[in-house]
């Protein structure tokens, strides 16, 4: 459907990162995290965005997923770089933080991933292998 996906697939991850990200660094670091309303938002996004890539031809199922599943911890990774920067003394559990970003991230990627294949299946069963 196109040709050159690769501009189409990093728009598609710097969307995802930033739907990931913005929830996460405007919250303040002793805030709700991944309950705030915002963050739910965002990684429904991150869903979405991964049937859209899968449904339009642009991905197959797992590097959809995996592409929005990494945007979650990419946004984790850089929130704790900033404000290590400024802070030594904050974010002394940084690994548990990327653990647990990573999990929702891959949660939160899969339906959307999943969905989109089936979509696919559903309207040409030849096109979605």
């Amino acid at each position: 459907m196109f040709r050159n996906r690769v501009p189409w697939l990093v728009f598609a991850f710097a969307a995802g990162l930033c739907l990931a990200g913005l929830p996460n660094w405007i919250a303040p670091y002793n805030s709700g995290g991944l309950i705030d309303p915002l963050m739910i938002a965002g990684l429904a996004g991150l869903s979405a965005m991964a049937m859209m890539l899968v449904v339009g031809g642009l991905a197959q199922p797992l590097l959809a997923w995996a592409m929005m599943a990494s945007c979650l911890p990419l946004a984790v990774v850089a929130r704790v770089v900033v404000e290590r920067a400024g802070d030594p003394a904050s974010h002394d559990l940084w690994l548990v933080e990327i653990a647990v970003a990573t999990v929702a991230g891959a949660v939160a990627a899969l339906p959307g991933a999943l969905a989109g294949h089936l979509t696919r299946r559903l309207q040409d069963p030849r096109r979605g292998r």
